[in-house]
């Protein structure tokens, strides 16, 4: 075989391999999660009330109006794969 040859199918073969390697946990996390790490961290935003919500769908309770943009569609939703 070709030199490249073998540098092409040695390249493929790491970087089909790294697909499964993102999906994995490295071993002892609790314990680097309790070293001396430096982390940032935000404070907290300010947390509005609740409100009534005027998209409502009981009969008789809804009176306000309830225009496109306020709705929450999910749009391109990546669906889990078949498990059988």
């Amino acid at each position: 075989m070709n030199c490249y040859t073998k540098m092409f199918v040695f390249t493929t073969i790491l970087l089909l391999g790294l697909h499964q390697i993102y999906a994995s946990r490295p071993l002892e996390e609790e314990q680097w999660l309790h070293k001396n790490l430096i982390i940032q961290s935000l404070q907290r935003g300010t947390v509005r009330g609740s409100q009534k919500n005027p998209c409502s769908t009981v009969p008789g309770r809804s009176r306000g109006r309830c225009i496109l943009t306020q709705k929450n569609f999910a749009g391109h939703v990546a669906h889990a794969t078949p498990s059988f």
